[in-house]
Formats: C-alpha cells, structure tokens, sequence
C-alpha cells in the first residue's frame, strides 16, 4: 500500500493561539488582518504585479494548508519523528498541521475603478465587503492581494491575509521585498536573492525554545509578577466577547509635536514607544484609580531569532504590568517596561493557562498598545507609496495604535470593541490620548505623573468654571450632605457614579454613607474626633468620605501604599477612634499596620447598627467642619499627603470629581461618573 508523501509540520504557538481563537467562534472575520499601500506616481503595473508574485512565492509560509488528522506522512529532516506524527493540539484535542505548498495563493487582481464616480469611495467597499467574510482556515482562500487603480497615477495596493499567516512585522517583510524586487524588474534587472528564511526556521525556533532554559527563566519571571493575579482594568465598565466588528477613530499629532515627544525618551534614554507605553499607562491609571495597570503590549518576538528573517505571524501579546502612583517618576516607567519585554517570548495564552483565567470573565489584561515603528513611505522606483493599516485582528477591549506618516508626525488609530464604547466614547478617548501625549513632551523626564494633566482643554475649563463655579447644581453654597441629601430624595433612581463595573443610585450611596456614619458615631466619631481612612480610589473611598462628613469628625488620609511602620507611625500619632480600611483592597502591609492598632476599623459597607440617639439629619450642618489632619515629617516618617475635606469639588485636589453631579458627567473621576 503506498504511503502519501508531503512536507508537514507542527503550527508555531503563534499560529496555534490563532487556530485556536478561530475554532471558537469559527464565522468570525475578525482574525483577518489587512492594510493596503496608496502608490503615488508612475507605475509600471505589470512589473508591480510581476514582483508581488515573485514575492509571494518566495515567502513559502503563505503557501500552507492547514490539516488535522492522524494519518502519517514523511519525515522532514529538522524535526523530528514525534514532533511530525503528533502535530500541534487543536481545538477539541485534534492534532494539527500546516502542509507546505499546499496552497499556493490565488493570482493577484488588477482592478480599474477609474469609471466609478467616486473611485476611492468604490475601493473602500471593495476592501470592506472582502474583510466582512470569513474564510475557512482548512481552504485556499487565506491570502489575497489586489492592485486597485483609483487615478491616472494612484493605485491602492490591497493585502489581506488570516492573522494565522502574517502578523505586522510580516507585512512589513513582504512589501519591502515587493518594492525591492520592483524596482529591478522596472530597470530590467535581476532581482536581489530573497533575504526569506523558511517557516520550517520558525518551527524549528519554536521546537529549540520549548522546554528550554530560555523559557523556564521567563515563565518564572512572568509568574513571579502575575503571581497575586491583578484584576485587569478597562476604560470600559462592562466585559464582552470580541465582536466580528470594531468602531476605529483617528487622530493625529502633527510633525512638531512629534518631535517634541522625542525629547522625553532621550532624556530617559529610552524610545518613542515606550513613552508612549508610559503615556498609555498613566492615562489608564488616570481615568480607572489603579494604581496597578496591565496593558496587552503586542511584541514582535523575533529578536535574536531566525524568525527576523521568516514572514509568518510570530507577535505574541504580553501583560506589561506598570505600577503608576501620583509621585512615580515617568523614567521609572520606562524601565519597567524596558525589563518586561526582555522576556517578551513566553506565549501570553500559556501564561493564561498556567494561571487559570481562561474563560468569561477572567482576563489578564487591559486595552492593548500597539506601537508600529515601521518606515511610513515606501518605494517603487519614481513612485511613492504610504502604508495604511485596514485591520489587525479581534479587539477584546479597546486598541491604540500608533505608527509614524510619512510628512512626519505620528497617526493613532483607536479600535474599540462595540459592544464595550459607544462612538462618542472612543472619539473622547482619542482626543485626551492625543492630548496627554502632546503633553508628555513638555515636563522633564524626572516629572512625577501626578504633575501631568490627563485632561483636555476643554474639559479642564469645564471642571474649573462649570462643574465647581459657585452654586453649581443649583444649590449655591450648600453643604455636601445637605446636597447628597437632596439629591436621594429628589432624584433617588439616578445613578451618582460607577466603578467596579457596577453603578450606585443616589439613594443607594445615600444609604451606605448612611450606614457608615451611623457606625463612626457609634465609636465615638463626631466634632473633635478624628477618624482615619485607608483606601484605593475607589467607590469605597467615597463612600468613606462622605460618612465623615457626616459624622462631622475629622479626617486623617492613610496612603495604602505606604510600608507598614509609617502607616503604623501616622495612626499612633493621630489616635482616630475608628479606621476605614478593608484588607480586601489595600496592600498585606496596610493591612496588617491597620489591624494592629487599639482602634476600631470598620469596612465602608458594614452591618447596620441601631440608630444613635442624637442622630444629626442628613440635612442638618455638623456643629463644627469637618478637617484634615497629617502627620508631622519627621526624620524617619513622611508627611502624610495633604487632602481637602471636598477634594471631589476642589480643583486642586489630588482626586477631583464631579459633584454636585453634572448634566455631561465629569472626565477627571476615576470612573465615568454620573449623570442626571
């Protein structure tokens, strides 16, 4: 019986993450990635064609069938018997492989569209209705290209392919080749040799690194950091599945702000996209209250690698975990950042499974940053070509991307997940992005990140002069639970602010400030007494303060993340009849500082208790105002961060938010806030 011969071999991690992702939702064309190249000039259209061709056959990993069975086949040489006969692990446990040369991608199309009465607006059809359908990972119709001409000298050149195929960094191989390679044949010279490895070359790497000291180092690194599994954060306050679709926004920032973002990266001897990394990070940390961020930092994971050389997808997407605090210089930033990535090759779905958050609900990470460092302009003898990207596989969340343009200056692109942003969410988005990032190339490098506004200038404007003007809300000069008081009653179903993905009515945060309050004065809380609080930024945090204010004690602010002997040091000094704190949401050092002391902490959400018997109204001013009180610096004890007993209505405050609550609702809170 004779045995079927061909040449086949294991998928790269890569390839089995995106394998894998397509089982599971098998009528999405959400993996397809495409960009298109505008050419401006002359073009020979034939050797164009001619040297994309040639190009495409050069790169033998656009050429593969994908397979899954168990039938046996012969041995190629690099690897061996086990790694050929076993396969890859697919969805539902069945083996598969990628078949070279079979199949060989279908001819490119040349399509004239000069007739149309808007010939761009006809191209851009074209390309999204070939995007919108899915494509079989079993078939022949994975990789197509197209020459699509909209002018006497403006072609688009269209290249789309599965992500299983080719990731950025391959694009990039690809047209560079195609523009080399034209250029001789427009000349009637031979081409260069074709500077391709093979896909076998990343096999084989992946083969090398599998079981490896290289990788038993990185997995050690990764779990080490991820240990305590940090709960990923989002601009968006819901989760949802990837959609089949993305809503994209763009902005740009013009070659002068470009340049001047340079400066800040120079000065921490660092690059342009890792301040925008630090940038990403800040304005996460900003809007949410983390003070832990988790980006999706998609890596080429090519460095010191055959695959440098190979046009196949090899990107991985790994955590890069930034701690941001308002005092944390933007140059420690970049050096985490820079630390992380040096283990940039340990797959970010391994790290998943080992530990455990696959499935609804358990994600890693937040929105991505995908920084293109890629040349802007190509060139195709007298003509000029520019690189626009179409798409870049699933958006989970939220993706920014930014790459260079060819006259200079830097163009985002903001996709969002549309069951997660509305358009006029991402557009927001977009405009404060730009914004920081115009900012960032002002202050020092050694400039705390609380020094740097996440704000727009409108929107600073509105918080300055709308939100905290005089009688804002209608209420000149009323006291804050007289107007948290007014609003319960007069408005009690509307929501006052979200966080943790849930939203809280006014007569809600009325009740649990209520019931707060009603425990500090049951420890002796009220005028004269002093009650700490040792919270995150969170909703908690506000629901502390404001049972302070009505309690009328006064206020003593623990920073959580300061180490165990000065918060110990701070409480001591102060001697608060009472502690809010949940050991929950602060650090095991605070923690541990706060349980220690002779003074009763209480939770923000505790039991309700009798009522006292000289209760104050919610509507009714304590007999003295609340105030704020810090340790004294001493030689070994910093001074404890100086708040104002309304920061949520101090412009100056280290947490400015929106109260009493705005129509539009308030940017600079930690979460989206409220409305009316």
């Amino acid at each position: 019986m004779s045995q079927r011969r061909a040449t086949r071999l294991p998928l790269t991690a890569a390839q089995l993450g995106l394998w894998s992702a397509q089982q599971l939702d098998p009528a999405s064309p959400a993996y397809l990635t495409a960009e298109n190249v505008e050419i401006r000039g002359a073009l020979d259209e034939r050797a164009f064609l001619a040297a994309l061709e040639r190009t495409i056959a050069e790169a033998d990993g656009l050429a593969v069938r994908f397979v899954t069975g168990r039938e046996k086949y012969a041995v190629i040489s690099e690897l061996t018997y086990r790694q050929v006969s076993d396969g890859s692990p697919g969805a539902g446990g069945a083996a598969v492989w990628q078949e070279l040369g079979g199949a060989p991608p279908a001819p490119s199309l040349c399509v004239d569209l000069r007739g149309e009465a808007d010939p761009d607006a006809a191209a851009a059809a074209w390309m999204d209705g070939d995007r919108a359908v899915p494509v079989h990972l079993k078939g022949d119709d994975l990789v197509r290209h197209a020459l699509l001409r909209v002018g006497e000298e403006r072609w688009l050149w269209y290249h789309r392919c599965h992500h299983i195929l080719l990731d950025g960094y391959g694009f990039f191989q690809l047209a560079q080749r195609v523009a080399t390679v034209y250029e001789a044949l427009a000349a009637g010279a031979t081409p260069p040799a074709s500077p391709f490895g093979s896909i076998r070359d990343a096999v084989a790497a992946d083969q090398a690194y599998e079981g490896s000291d290289a990788q038993r180092a990185d997995a050690a690194f990764w779990h080490d950091l991820l240990a305590d599994r940090p709960r990923p954060v989002s601009l968006a306050e819901r989760t949802a599945a990837p959609g089949h679709s993305f809503l994209r926004h763009r902005a740009w920032l013009d070659a002068d702000q470009a340049v001047a973002l340079e400066r800040f990266p120079k000065a921490c001897r660092a690059s342009w996209p890792e301040a925008v990394f630090a940038a990403s990070a800040l304005y996460l940390a900003r809007l949410t209250g983390t003070h832990d961020v988790v980006l999706r930092l998609p890596v080429m994971n090519r460095t010191g690698t055959p695959l440098a050389r190979v046009p196949a997808t090899a990107v991985n997407v790994v955590p890069l975990r930034v701690p941001v605090t308002e005092g944390a210089p933007l140059r420690r930033v970049t050096e985490l950042l820079r630390a992380q990535r040096r283990h940039q090759r340990y797959r970010g779905e391994q790290l998943q499974r080992d530990l455990g958050l696959f499935g609804a609900g358990r994600g890693l990470v937040g929105p991505q940053v995908n920084v293109k460092p890629f040349p802007p302009e190509l060139r195709f003898g007298a003509a000029i070509g520019s690189t626009h990207y179409l798409a870049a596989g699933a958006v989970d969340d939220l993706t920014v991307t930014v790459s260079g343009m060819p006259a200079g200056g830097l163009a985002l692109t903001l996709d969002a997940n549309p069951a997660l942003y509305s358009t006029a969410e991402l557009a927001a988005h977009a405009e404060r992005f730009t914004a920081l990032l115009a900012r960032l190339a002002r202050p020092d490098a050694t400039a705390p990140t609380g020094s740097i506004s996440t704000l727009t200038a409108t929107e600073r404007r509105r918080v300055l002069t709308v939100v905290n003007a005089p009688g804002a809300g209608g209420q000149a000069g009323a006291d804050l639970d007289a107007a948290l008081a007014t609003w319960a009653r007069e408005r009690p179903d509307a929501v006052a602010v979200r966080g943790g993905g849930q939203p809280l009515t006014y007569a809600e945060l009325d009740r649990r400030v209520d019931e707060l309050s009603r425990q500090l004065r049951a420890r002796g809380a009220g005028p004269g007494r002093l009650v700490a609080v040792a919270l995150p930024r969170t909703l908690a945090l506000l629901v502390a303060l404001l049972a302070l204010v009505r309690s009328g004690a006064g206020y003593v602010p623990v920073d959580p993340d300061y180490p165990a002997d000065w918060i110990g040091h701070m409480l001591r000094d102060a001697a608060p009849v009472a502690v809010v704190s949940d050991p929950h949401a602060v650090g095991a050092a605070c923690a541990s500082a706060v349980a220690a002391g002779p003074w009763t902490v209480l939770t923000p959400e505790p039991a309700p208790v009798p009522p006292a018997p000289q209760r104050a109204s919610a509507g009714d001013a304590p007999p003295q105002r609340p105030r704020t009180v810090s340790t004294p610096p001493t030689s070994s004890t910093p001074p404890a961060p100086p708040a104002c007993p309304r920061a949520w209505s101090c412009p100056g405050a280290r947490w400015p938010t929106c109260w009493p609550p705005c129509a539009q609702g308030c940017p600079s809170r930690p979460r989206t806030g409220c409305s009316r």
